[in-house]
């Protein structure tokens, strides 16, 4: 009897989940690259696509071959079939055939070719190379003659996904202006009708262009002996009117420009590919060739880092054994700056990067406006996992005075009457409380370096409230602070030591710093010292400005003996030459 009904189902031809050979409904599923949002010119929301539905289309209710797939669009009742092409990972192409109203309609997937080929941009997705870099110079057209005189240039960006392009005017033709624009590029892929043209798919960002309708371009481009020809659409699709790389709404002639290798940064950088800012937070790397000074932001606990900047070597304008002035340019995003920079060797492990204003003008970086040692950011640079080494000052110094935090007495908690160097070892540096509770804290020396300066450049700034400071430290001032002031009365013009110390705490935890930055002046025999806990500060006057100073006066060297201040200034002198000796 059931053999009868299945011999009758089978002459009326009803057929159950066979889909004439297609995929079996369970397995209707779009590939996971697919999923996200995406770009579709003409169309003010994002097309978002899952793994079993497709935007506006609906959901995918069979696959038809390898790339056509059956849509059920609920809203209108009806079943659509669209021929979908992989371009890129960020561009997909399709063709759509008329919506019928059953899936089974013969011919559902026949498309005729004259149907319009839609792309599909994924605008959030991983930018790419673009097939052009920088240094390039180009003509263009709109329509209305050649603009090569002046020739347009193609400018580097930061990174090889975008190219800035300065347009400039010509006089004598129409639709031409002086402006530029930032091309980001997305996608690319081979042109299916010749195989010598390649599509790319890019934002153009100008400051008037502000939706993605406006931004979004796509270009045909061939690449040639001397260059490449390119032709841009009119508007954010791929197929109006690109009939081929010489004709577009706009068409381009890029040809090649010999690379300006620039200088080289000193020879005593090329071991240093690697460097930290003192606060961890900035990575500073050479790269082999030392023609680059690439500046990241940088995560000390995930040792991640996020490039933000390129700088090279425009011009060197003084040189010395341990130092070099030169003009610098820097490329972050699209923008170029100059600079007038100086760098020093202060240590084998240590630099300092002294940069001025940044200008547009190359000739303008080291004029006096944007170049001055008042106006001048001094930015330290320590080579990643920096070692212990020799303290550069030794000896015992007795405290005079101090403030931590506004804590003036030596025997409180934190405070300390002696200050050791070398003493327990020659990478030590120690904090001695001598008092009824006694304590010390240990510190390693990881560089440190000393320079002359006019003592004048250290005078304190006047105050702006009349506040008298009670501290007794060297500086002290009344309600008159220049004339009580030793340098402004005996040695303004004279010629003092500033020097710095970097070391780190023997202890600490989660909370606590982990290096510091200990500076000190020497005049007249006694020191002033500023303990910098997020850098090495050339504004203030250690001794007299900081949270954290103390004055101190030298004592002798660690081991005790008759001539101890002989020994003691020809230390203080000896160390002064030696770090002369950097300069």
């Amino acid at each position: 009897m059931f053999g009868g009904c299945w011999v009758v189902l089978a002459i009326l031809g009803i057929h159950f989940e066979t889909n004439y050979g297609d995929e079996p409904l369970s397995k209707c599923k779009l590939p996971d690259p697919w999923a996200g949002s995406w770009f579709l010119s003409g169309l003010p929301e994002k097309i978002i696509i899952t793994g079993q539905s497709l935007g506006w289309m609906g959901k995918c209710h069979r696959i038809h071959d390898n790339n056509k797939y059956i849509f059920y669009r609920e809203q209108d009742q009806c079943f659509q079939c669209v021929a979908i092409w992989v371009r890129h990972q960020n561009a997909l192409e399709f063709k759509s055939g008329e919506c019928k109203d059953s899936d089974f309609t013969e011919n559902l997937c026949d498309i005729s070719p004259d149907v319009t080929l839609n792309t599909l941009v994924r605008l959030d997705g991983d930018e790419i190379d673009c097939p052009f870099q920088a240094p390039l110079s180009f003509s263009y057209s709109k329509g209305t003659g050649i603009c090569k005189s002046p020739l347009s240039e193609l400018g580097q960006c930061l990174t090889k996904a975008q190219v800035k392009l300065r347009f400039h005017a010509c006089p004598d033709i129409s639709q031409t202006e002086s402006k530029e624009e930032v091309l980001t590029c997305i996608a690319t892929w081979p042109d299916d009708r010749d195989a010598s043209q390649t599509f790319l798919v890019g934002t153009l960002d100008f400051r008037y262009r502000r939706t993605d309708e406006d931004r979004l371009r796509c270009f045909l481009l061939r690449k040639t002996s001397s260059g490449f020809l390119v032709a841009q659409s009119s508007d954010a699709t791929c197929h109006g009117g690109l009939a081929s790389p010489e004709d577009g709404f706009q068409t381009f002639q890029l040809g090649s420009v010999k690379p300006d290798r620039g200088n080289l940064f000193p020879m005593w950088t090329a071991q240093l590919n690697r460097l930290l800012t003192f606060d961890f937070n900035r990575l500073y790397s050479f790269d082999e060739d030392r023609t680059s000074l690439l500046v990241s932001n940088y995560t000390y606990t995930t040792k991640k880092s996020i490039l933000v900047s390129r700088t090279t070597l425009v011009q060197v304008v003084e040189t010395g054994l341990n130092r070099i002035k030169m003009v610098t340019r820097t490329i972050s995003g699209c923008e170029q700056m100059y600079r007038c920079t100086t760098l020093y060797r202060r240590t084998d492990d240590i630099l300092e990067l002294e940069e001025g204003l940044p200008t547009r003008v190359l000739r303008a970086a080291c004029a006096e406006a944007n170049f001055h040692p008042s106006r001048n950011v001094f930015t330290t640079l320590l080579k990643e996992n920096l070692e212990i080494r020799e303290c550069n000052l030794f000896g015992v110094h007795n405290v005079t005075s101090l403030s931590l935090d506004s804590q003036t007495k030596m025997c409180d908690l934190h405070g300390f009457n002696r200050l050791e160097i070398q003493c327990s070892s020659p990478e030590q540096v120690q904090f001695i409380r001598e008092c009824p509770i006694s304590d010390r804290a240990t510190y390693f020396c990881q560089g440190g370096w000393e320079e002359r300066v006019k003592a004048a450049e250290l005078l304190p700034p006047q105050p702006t409230f009349p506040f008298v400071y009670q501290d007794n430290f060297i500086f002290a001032r009344d309600d008159n602070p220049v004339v009580n002031d030793p340098i402004a009365e005996e040695v303004t013009n004279e010629n003092i030591t500033r020097g710095f110390i970097i070391a780190k705490p023997k202890r600490r935890d989660s909370n606590s710093i982990r290096r510091v930055c200990l500076m000190y002046t020497v005049i007249n025999g006694t020191f002033g010292w500023t303990v910098g806990k997020s850098g090495c500060d050339r504004t203030i006057r250690p001794g007299s400005v900081g949270e954290h100073r103390f004055n101190t006066t030298v004592i002798g060297p660690c081991s005790g003996c008759d001539f101890l201040p002989v020994l003691s200034f020809i230390a203080v002198i000896s160390f002064m030459f030696k770090a002369a000796e950097l300069y």
